[in-house]
């Protein structure tokens, strides 16, 4: 029988207390024992952890390590007669490189590796040869989510262990926008750590005119920011508050050249709480569908605003209304099947308990007011109820066996058209009768449907690109006809959450984490141990070059 380099895998088998040395003994003095029969053996047991001189061994993806090397015929994956294969040593520079996407590269046993692959007592390629397999399964499955076609449960075959770096590619986002976020952490980690400007904390609101030394902190940070150039100043003068416009609309906060509360919490933001501000939004890319499409539509929730996007070419965007922080507009991918105009409203049993009873109770002429009908039932025949016949005040949340549905008119809430897509959350695009909201800043006021501010131009455009040959718009009075048009072929829609971007100039912007999601992350983080200051992560950037902080430096899809 040819023989090969064994490896004893009875290592998974060992109690937390046995030494590698002593399983490297066990090796050379059952040399004649296949490899296949010790791995099999060590495999049955797979415990998470055993030591060596202290070193703890934990591994998290035993389970997956036992289909991996069942599928290899229990064969070291890492390591030949010659020693360590090169896949290897490929495998350790990509797990250096993870620090460019704001990854923990310690929870990937990097330092330990780092030794091991050096190191070339048996012993330690036992470990080395648990460790990587680990290592790799385990990043393969985080970047996997993403992914249509893999699960958190999928784990790569044993031909993409030879070329680790390439399998791993292939799962991380191909938009634009990630690589140009992972630069710019890159570049936030080298500049600088802030220069202990002083925090600002309001009296009350400043204005242009105003005379104050809080003016003369605003200043330094709007020159650290890179938007003031100008002296040091207790006068709020015309200059300083051109600057911070600036500095506001990069913010995505009002443009008005006032210092209130919400601009000077982001005038407070540090350069950690921005760099872990960019790490939360490369997780979320991380977890978006890897690819939207050619043509498809975009709603960025944090910023209120909507792109559609045909054939690659960006063809319109718009001011949206979103979720209140107490109702949030979900994240979720799907597709615009339909586009409904002059739709009438079936009000969502929670909205029609919590908003619309208590409004009823109060003026029971609401109902005639705003064209809703009252009927007995969900069932589209369900018998209509004259409301006067109804006590309201005897309804409540518990107790309301009622469906209301508004008409189709000037006053429907969904206005004069809505965009259809299959999600789990019941919400979609739509129009709105109250258009002065788009006039505020902050566009919080939906119940987590999104309402749109050029709805027909978007309803145009779909009909026009992706609609039939038949498709005609029909708009008219309040007793207009609702027309119901199922798309040739169906547009992805994509609500997603991001409050950091490079814009088209280059310009690094951020945005209020309007629901938390950012601060809710960064908890996560701290909990599954991937938080690391901007000083341990620069630690970790500086420690060589990689391969992927060269990508994340260079690269542009």
């Amino acid at each position: 029988m040819a023989r090969h380099f064994t490896l004893s895998l009875l290592v998974l088998g060992l109690s937390a207390t046995t030494a590698f040395s002593a399983v490297a003994t066990q090796a050379a003095e059952k040399d004649s024992i296949a490899f296949g029969d010790l791995l099999v053996r060590g495999l049955q047991q797979a415990p998470t952890q055993a030591s060596e001189a202290g070193q703890t061994l934990a591994l998290s993806q035993s389970e997956a390590l036992k289909h991996v090397y069942a599928k290899a015929g229990h064969a070291a994956l890492w390591t030949d007669a010659n020693g360590w294969r090169p896949h290897a040593h490929a495998l350790l520079r990509y797990l250096g490189g993870l620090t460019a996407h704001g990854i923990n590269r310690d929870l990937y046993h990097y330092e330990r590796l780092q030794n091991l692959l050096r190191a070339p007592a048996a012993e330690h390629r036992v470990e080395a040869e648990f460790r990587l397999s680990d290592a790799f399964i385990r990043l393969y499955r985080e970047f996997g989510q993403s992914d249509a076609s893999q699960t958190k449960t999928d784990i790569p075959s044993p031909t993409q262990f030879l070329k680790p770096a390439q399998a791993l590619d292939a799962l991380l986002p191909l938009h634009p926008q990630y690589w140009a976020l992972s630069r710019a952490l890159v570049e936030q980690l080298q500049q600088s750590q802030d220069a202990g400007v002083e925090a600002l904390h309001l009296p009350r609101i400043l204005r242009e005119g105003d005379e104050a030394p809080q003016i003369q902190i605003l200043a330094n940070k709007l020159r650290a920011s890179g938007d003031y150039l100008g002296p040091d100043t207790r006068h709020f003068s015309a200059e300083l508050s051109h600057a911070l416009k600036a500095f506001q609309k990069k913010r995505g906060l009002g443009v008005d050249g006032t210092l209130g509360p919400m601009t000077a919490a982001e005038l407070n933001a540090n350069q950690d709480s921005r760099i872990q501000q960019l790490i939360s939004n490369l997780e979320r890319w991380r977890s978006a569908p890897r690819q939207f499409g050619d043509s498809h539509i975009a709603v960025n929730i944090a910023a209120q605003e909507l792109r559609y996007v045909h054939e690659g070419e960006l063809v319109t965007q718009m001011k949206v209304i979103v979720g209140k922080p107490s109702r949030p507009t979900p994240v979720t991918s799907s597709a615009v099947a339909e586009v409904v105009l002059n739709p009438d409203w079936t009000v969502p049993y929670r909205i029609a308990v919590k908003d619309k009873l208590p409004l009823i109770q109060k003026d029971p002429g609401y109902i005639d007011r705003h064209g809703f009908t009252v009927r007995e039932g969900w069932h589209p025949d369900a018998a209509q109820v004259d409301p006067s016949s109804i006590d309201w005040a005897q309804l409540n949340a518990d107790n309301f066996p009622y469906v209301l549905r508004q008409k189709p008119g000037a006053n429907n809430a969904l206005g004069v058209v809505k965009f259809l897509f299959p999600n789990p959350y019941s919400v979609y695009l739509h129009d709105t009768p109250n258009h002065q909201l788009f006039q505020r800043n902050l566009r919080l006021f939906s119940s987590g449907c999104v309402r749109l501010s050029e709805p027909m131009e978007l309803a145009g455009y779909l009909l026009r690109h992706h609609g039939k040959s038949t498709d005609t718009i029909e708009l008219g009075s309040a007793d207009a006809r609702t027309q119901s048009h199922i798309l040739a072929s169906p547009v992805p829609v994509h609500l997603q959450y991001w409050t950091s971007w490079v814009d088209e100039e280059g310009e690094l912007a951020f945005l209020p984490d309007i629901y938390g999601k950012d601060a809710a992350s960064m908890r996560q983080r701290g909990e599954s141990g991937q938080l690391l200051s901007a000083n341990e992560l620069l630690a970790r950037l500086d420690s060589g070059s990689t391969t992927l902080l060269a990508q994340a430096s260079t690269v542009q899809p």
